[in-house]
C-alpha cells in the first residue's frame, strides 16, 4: 500500500513537472538552474569535508600573535637560474603561464616545534622541505572530486622546529591549467606563524575595507530586496527589474564577503567557499544582464536577452560538467569570465546609448546604476585573468555607487508619489467641494425663488409667520454656507437641525405635507448636505403628488458596524426605469404626474449625485426602492464612525 502511494505521488510530481515545462518554460528552466546550483554547492561541501579537514584551515581558539616568516635566499622560476630573494620582494618573471616557483633560504627567526605555520594558497601546490626533508606537502586541490576545485584560502601545518641555521625550501607549482605569477606571490607574502583565531583577526584587520564593504552590500541588498518585493507585489511600475537588481546586490555582497584572505578561517570548508565565490562571480553577470533587459527597450533589450540566454546556457553546461567530474568550475571560469565581461560591457553600452538618445527617465536611472557595476566587473575580470586574483574593491565600489543611485531614485520616486497623492487628494477634495457648490446652486435656482415669493406674500398676509419663515430661511442659508466652507463630514444632529429649517419653509408651500421623525441614533457623522436632498426628493416627487395628506418619514438607527438613515414617503413611488438608472449612476426623480410647468426631475438635486458623494466621502452606500404598501424609500448606510471619531 505504501509503495502504491509512493508511485502515485511520484507520478503526480512528474505530471506537474511536465505541465510546468509545457505551460511555463521560463519557470521550469529557472527551477532546473536552481537545482543544479544547489546540487553543485552540496557536492562541493561534501567533498571538502573529505579532502581538507577543518583542522587544516581553521582550529579552535588559541591565543597568540601572528608573526610573519621572513625567508631570504634565492628563487628560481620554472627551473631556471636562481636569483637573489629577500622576503616579500617582487619576482622577476612573466605574468601569465608560470608553472613553478622555488624559493630556498633561511628564516630570520626560529619557528618552535608545534607552532602553526600558515600560508594562503591560490590554486597552487606546495611542498616545504627543511634541510632536504619534506615536512609538508599539499597538491593544491581542495576536494576529492575528479574535477576538484583548487584550494583558494589558508592552510597550515605544525612546525617540526625550524632554526635560523636550517635551509628551508618552498616549492610551489600550479594546481590548475591556468597560472599566473600573482598566485605564487600570494603564497610567499602570506607566510606566517600563529593560531587561526589570531590569524583571522589579523586577516580581517588587514582587509577591513573588504570585510565591512561585504557586510554593507549584503545589508543594502536585503533592504532593496524588501523594497522591491513590496513594490512588485503591489504592482509599482518603477520596480520593473527592482527584484533583479536587489538579487544582484545580494550576490555581490556574498562575493565580496567571501574574500579568500579570511573566509576559510571563518568557514573551514575551502571547496565550498571556492564554489560559492566562483558561482557568485558568474551569476552576477547574469543578473546584471537580466536587469538591463528589464529596463531597456528595442535593440538593447534584444541584445541583453540574447546574451543572457547564451551565457546562462554556457554556465549551465559548466555546472553539469563540474558535477560529472569533467572540468572544475575554476578551469571553466578562465574561459567564460572573458565572455561574461564582454557581454556585460556591450549590453551596458547599448543601454547607455539608448538612454542618451531617448532621454527616458527609467533608462537613464538604469544606466546610472549599470555603469559603475560594469566598470567594476571589467576591472575585476581583467584582474582575475592577468593577476590570478580579484581585489574585490573595484566591484564593491561599483555596487555601492549603484546602490546609492538606486536609493536616490527610489527616494525621488517615493517623494513624487507622495506629491501626486497629495495633489490627487487635494483635487478630489476640490472636486467634491465643487459638486457641493453645484448642488447648492441647483437648490438656490428653484428653492430661493419660491421661498422669497412665499415670504413676500406672508409679509402682507401674516407678518408673524413671515418673521418665523425669514428666520428659518436665514438659518437654512447659513447652514448651506457652513457646509460648503466646513468639513465634509458633519454630525447627524446638525444635519437634522438644518433639515428642520428646510422643512419649515417647504411646509409653507405644501401645508398638507407632514414630516415625521423616528430618530433612534444621532451621535454619528454623515456627509454634509446628504439628508436634506433625500427629503427634498421625497417631498417634491413623492408626498406632494399624493391626493390628500402626504407623509415623509425620516428614520435613523444603528445596525452592526454601520448607521442607517432612511427617508420614506407615501407618494407614487419610483418606476422600474428610474431605479435601474439610479443603479447605473444616473440622477433620477419621479417623472410621473408632474404638474404643468414644473422643471424636469433631472434639474433637481439627483439621488445618484448624493450617492456618489456619500461613497466618495465616507465609503457609504445608498439604495432606492418602492415600499410594499405604496410609496418609496431611500436608504443611506454610513460606516460606524461616531462624533468622537471612534470606529
Amino acid at each position: 500500500m505504501a509503495e502504491q502511494d509512493n508511485e502515485q505521488a511520484g507520478e503526480a510530481l512528474l505530471q506537474n513537472a511536465r505541465r510546468t515545462l509545457r505551460e511555463q518554460p521560463r519557470r521550469a528552466i529557472a527551477g532546473l538552474c536552481v537545482v543544479l546550483l544547489l546540487g553543485l554547492l552540496t557536492a562541493a561541501l561534501a567533498s571538502s569535508l573529505q579532502r581538507v579537514s577543518a583542522d587544516d584551515v581553521c582550529a579552535d581558539a588559541v591565543a597568540g600573535a601572528v608573526k610573519p616568516m621572513a625567508l631570504s635566499g634565492s628563487y628560481a622560476v620554472d627551473g631556471g637560474e636562481e636569483r637573489p630573494y629577500a622576503a616579500r620582494q617582487a619576482l622577476d618573471a612573466k605574468g601569465i603561464g608560470v608553472e613553478a616557483v622555488t624559493v630556498r633560504g633561511t628564516l630570520e627567526n626560529d619557528v618552535a616545534a608545534g607552532e602553526l605555520v600558515n600560508m594562503r594558497l591560490s590554486s597552487t601546490a606546495c611542498t616545504v622541505r627543511v634541510n632536504g626533508e619534506t615536512v609538508f606537502s599539499f597538491d593544491g586541490i581542495g576536494d576529492s572530486e575528479p574535477a576538484g576545485e583548487p584550494l583558494l584560502g589558508w592552510i597550515g601545518f605544525r612546525s617540526p622546529g625550524i632554526s635560523t641555521r636550517d635551509e628551508v625550501e618552498i616549492a610551489l607549482s600550479s594546481a590548475a591549467s591556468y597560472s599566473v605569477l600573482g598566485d605564487y606571490v600570494i603564497v610567499l607574502d602570506s607566510l606566517c606563524t600563529g593560531e587561526p583565531d589570531a590569524l583571522f583577526v589579523a586577516s580581517v584587520a588587514s582587509h577591513l575595507p573588504m570585510f565591512v564593504s561585504g557586510i554593507l552590500v549584503l545589508i543594502a541588498g536585503l533592504i532593496l530586496l524588501l523594497i522591491a518585493s513590496v513594490g512588485y507585489l503591489i504592482g509599482v511600475p518603477k520596480e520593473t527589474g527592482g527584484l533583479r537588481f536587489a538579487f544582484y546586490v545580494l550576490i555581490g555582497g556574498v562575493w565580496i564577503f567571501f574574500c579568500f584572505d579570511y573566509i576559510t578561517l571563518l568557514i573551514p570548508f575551502p571547496a565550498f567557499t571556492t564554489t560559492v565565490s566562483l558561482l557568485a562571480q558568474d551569476v552576477l553577470a547574469l543578473l546584471q544582464l537580466s536587469f538591463i533587459a528589464s529596463r531597456a527597450t528595442g535593440y538593447p533589450r534584444r541584445l541583453a536577452t540574447l546574451l543572457l540566454a547564451a551565457l546562462s546556457l554556457m554556465l549551465g553546461v559548466c555546472i553539469v560538467l563540474r558535477l560529472a567530474g569533467v572540468a572544475s568550475l575554476y578551469e571553466a571560469n578562465v574561459v567564460i569570465i572573458p565572455l561574461f565581461v564582454i557581454g556585460v560591457f556591450f549590453a551596458a553600452l547599448a543601454l547607455a546609448v539608448e538612454a542618451r538618445e531617448s532621454r527616458d527617465r527609467m533608462a537613464v536611472d538604469a544606466t546610472l546604476v549599470v555603469i559603475p557595476c560594469t566598470i567594476g566587473s571589467v576591472v575585476e575580470g581583467l584582474s582575475f585573468l592577468f593577476g590570478g586574483v580579484t581585489t574585490g574593491l573595484w566591484l564593491c565600489a561599483g555596487i555601492l555607487c549603484a546602490v546609492v543611485v538606486r536609493f536616490v531614485a527610489l527616494f525621488s520616486y517615493a517623494r513624487s508619489q507622495i506629491v501626486q497623492a497629495e495633489r490627487a487628494h487635494r483635487m478630489e477634495a476640490e472636486l467634491l467641494q465643487s459638486r457641493i457648490a453645484v448642488m447648492l446652486s441647483q437648490i438656490q435656482l428653484h428653492f430661493l425663488f419660491n421661498a422669497l415669493n412665499t415670504i413676500e406674500y406672508l409679509c402682507e398676509e401674516d407678518p408673524p409667520v413671515a418673521a418665523r419663515a425669514t428666520n428659518d430661511f436665514a438659518r437654512y442659508l447659513r447652514g448651506n454656507m457652513d457646509s460648503l466652507m466646513g468639513s465634509q463630514m458633519v454630525s447627524f444632529r446638525n444635519e437634522l437641525e438644518h433639515l428642520a429649517h428646510y422643512v419649515a419653509i417647504e411646509q409653507l408651500r405644501y401645508p398638507s405635507i407632514k414630516v415625521e421623525y423616528d430618530v433612534r441614533a444621532d451621535d454619528f457623522l454623515v456627509p454634509s448636505l446628504s439628508v436634506q436632498p433625500l427629503v427634498e426628493n421625497a417631498i417634491k416627487h413623492g408626498a406632494s403628488r399624493r391626493a390628500g395628506e402626504g407623509v415623509v418619514k425620516v428614520s435613523s438607527w444603528r445596525e452592526g458596524r454601520s448607521f442607517v438613515v432612511r427617508v420614506t414617503d407615501n407618494g407614487p413611488g419610483f418606476d422600474e426605469r428610474s431605479i435601474a438608472r439610479f443603479k447605473e449612476g444616473v440622477d433620477v426623480g419621479i417623472p410621473d404626474n408632474r404638474p404643468p410647468g414644473e422643471a424636469p426631475a433631472r434639474n433637481h438635486v439627483g439621488l445618484a449625485n448624493v450617492a456618489a458623494r456619500v461613497a466618495a466621502t465616507c465609503g457609504g452606500t445608498m439604495r432606492v426602492e418602492n415600499e410594499a404598501g405604496g410609496g418609496a424609500s431611500v436608504t443611506m448606510t454610513v460606516p460606524c464612525e461616531e462624533e468622537g471619531g471612534s470606529r
